[in-house]
């Protein structure tokens, strides 16, 4: 007999002893018990109230103690459930471990192994509803409905490992900082008229103590990987992403073009376009390179920096400039807003020639976007300004093929830089000058780009800025100031974005050429940096802005050299970074100070800001 048939037998049988009784385990009253029996007493299933077991067939059931009688009250019988050696429920379903038990008036009508778990009242379900856990490396989100909701792997390659159902490790998102420093990069070439012999390359500083195992990922199998020792540098030469390089025929999605670069320990990743200023005979002439922002650190809106397209007579070449947005998660929908001057593209598929336009893309695809070409300068095709939204976080770097900045001034060069989010922006930026390579100019002019992201934005410069506007109406409007060499505390009424925009040799005999920065807001400065300088580039700098109470140090070393802002409690300093071996450099504070790195050479120069936390306020 099973323990099914077993149990079915013993329960027909006490239902056969009871008498009064519809359904085992329903309380029945006893009116002549509760009016004449003045003893404590208790009735078993089979009505005795001796308190000895009664026989039920040729089996014992013991007595209850669910009922008492006491003077002026009535007495109650409950038959308890008959007790089949499991507690089966009268009704409903209960868990023998991982067995779902279904009882019907206390009779098993039917036992379910379960393969994910039991749970009381409900039976077998993939997993407990509302529960997170661990399967082996995955973590597991389970619904309401105890089906999985949602599998989260954690990647080993970021040496993330599950434990109580999250990610742990030094590159689990919850532990990381939220600023320049991260696990999980995506290096993407952008579009360059520098000779292919030049290298596309990414710089890996660690600034931890541990070492940081790396792996890049490419197109076609590539697979890279390194150790950067703590507190090391590392450069790592990448092959060009020729149908990201090439203008070609306008603007497109280029599918699995970017780079991934994960670490299992946080690092700071620059890339630079090209790194090299010469391959002797040969000169780059035209580079630049861009802050790379670790995916923790994406949003899901920003406002585009870039350039006029430029139409050069004497060789009548036309170059736009671009955008580049990266996914990180497959299915990523792109929406883009066209700016004022933004709404002439080179059209592609999902953009149309207005700059409008809807994409999607998976993890590592590229989406370019190019501006129109034009047959004048300056051209009115400008992508600054443009927005872009997604549904989930992107990257997006912004910048030109290689142009004159001034329009008219001599020579053409790259330009780039990762823009930060819209989140990221900030209402305080001290905007300074980079410093000049000859010691006839202490400092190089620059233009200057400020772009509003709200209505109705009011502008307030210290030192005043004669030309400078006091209110931008609409979002994606810009003003562009210079050149100019001074250095100023800009304060706006809504966050903005504001761009640097080296300027061409040709315009004071100075050594250097265009290049593209991006000013972050004060409040979104940090107190520690670790950079690289290329030591290809005969001079490189970093410009220092802190506070007056600020102590700052560069390798080791006091800066002193710092020179007041009119009007302001800051100071800028512009320091001279000395040869290496690998071109790290580590730049401290006493407080937060903003840091942006650039070399110069002739016919070249690169500019980027050395980092930032979005998130900080």
């Amino acid at each position: 007999m099973t323990r099914s048939t077993a149990r079915i037998a013993l329960v027909a049988a006490s239902l056969a002893a009871c008498e009064g009784t519809s359904s085992p385990g329903t309380p029945v009253t006893d009116t002549a018990a509760s009016s004449t029996n003045d003893s404590d007493s208790t009735a078993g299933p089979g009505g005795s109230s001796s308190g000895e077991p009664t026989t039920v067939g040729d089996t014992e059931v013991e007595p209850t103690s669910d009922a008492t009688d006491t003077a002026g009250s009535d007495v109650s019988t409950t038959l308890a459930p008959t007790d089949t050696g499991d507690g089966c429920a009268p009704d409903g379903i209960s868990c023998d471990e991982d067995v779902a038990v279904t009882c019907e008036g206390g009779v098993i009508v039917d036992e379910e192994a379960c393969e994910g778990v039991c749970v009381a009242g409900v039976g077998c379900l993939d997993c407990e509803p509302g529960s997170v856990s661990c399967d082996g490396d995955d973590v597991v989100t389970c619904g309401q409905d105890g089906s999985v909701a949602s599998v989260e792997s954690c990647d080993e390659v970021q040496g993330l490992e599950c434990q109580a159902g999250q990610c742990i490790g030094s590159c689990a998102e919850g532990w990381l900082s939220g600023d320049h420093r991260g696990c999980d990069f995506y290096p993407t070439v952008t579009a360059n008229i520098v000779s292919s012999e030049f290298h596309f390359a990414v710089s890996i500083v660690n600034p931890g103590t541990e070492p940081a195992n790396i792996q890049i990922d490419g197109e076609d199998d590539l697979q890279i990987t390194t150790v950067v020792g703590g507190g090391e540098a590392r450069v790592v030469e990448l092959p060009w992403v020729h149908e990201l390089k090439e203008v070609g025929s306008g603007s497109r999605v280029v599918g699995g073009g970017a780079y991934r670069l994960r670490s299992d320990e946080p690092v700071i990743v620059y890339q630079h376009n090209p790194i090299e200023w010469s391959l002797d005979p040969e000169v780059a002439y035209s580079a630049d390179a861009s802050l790379l922002m670790p995916v923790n650190a994406w949003g899901d809106s920003y406002r585009v920096v870039a350039r006029n397209s430029w139409y050069e007579k004497l060789t009548q070449a036309k170059l736009p400039g671009f955008y580049a947005v990266t996914a990180a998660e497959d299915g990523t929908t792109v929406t883009l807003h066209p700016s004022p001057t933004g709404s002439a593209v080179m059209p592609g598929p999902g953009v149309a020639a207005s700059g409008e336009g809807e994409v999607m893309l998976d993890r590592g695809d590229v989406l370019v976007v190019f501006s129109a070409l034009a047959q004048s300068n300056p051209s009115p095709n400008d992508l600054t300004g443009t927005g872009i939204s997604a549904d989930a976080p992107v990257q997006v770097i912004g910048g030109h093929v290689c142009t004159f900045v001034p329009h008219d001034v001599a020579a053409c060069d790259h330009l780039e830089e990762s823009i930060p989010p819209e989140y990221g922006l900030d209402t305080l930026h001290v905007v300074a000058a980079p410093a000049g390579a000859d010691e006839e100019v202490a400092t190089l002019h620059r233009m200057v780009r400020i772009v509003a992201t709200a209505p109705g934005t009011t502008l307030a410069f210290t030192p005043p800025i004669n030309e400078a506007p006091a209110v931008l109406e609409q979002p994606g409007e810009y003003v562009e100031l210079g050149p100019i060499s001074m250095d100023f505390v800009l304060a706006s009424s809504a966050p903005v974005l504001v761009a640097q925009y080296m300027v061409g040799g040709g315009y004071d005999g100075a050594v250097g050429d265009p290049a593209l920065v991006v000013v972050p807001g004060v409040n979104r400065n940090v107190e520690t940096y670790e950079v690289h300088a290329p030591p290809d580039f005969p001079e490189s700098y970093a410009t220092i802005v802190a506070e007056k109470e600020a102590s700052v140090t560069v390798d080791g070393l006091t800066v002193t050299d710092f020179s007041q802002i009119v009007g302001t409690n800051y100071r800028v300093a512009r320091v001279l970074l000395g040869p290496n071996v690998d071109g790290h450099h580590q730049i401290a504070s006493t407080t937060r100070v903003g840091v942006s790195v650039y070399g110069l050479a002739t016919d070249s120069s690169y500019w980027y800001t050395a980092g930032y936390n979005p998130s900080q306020l």
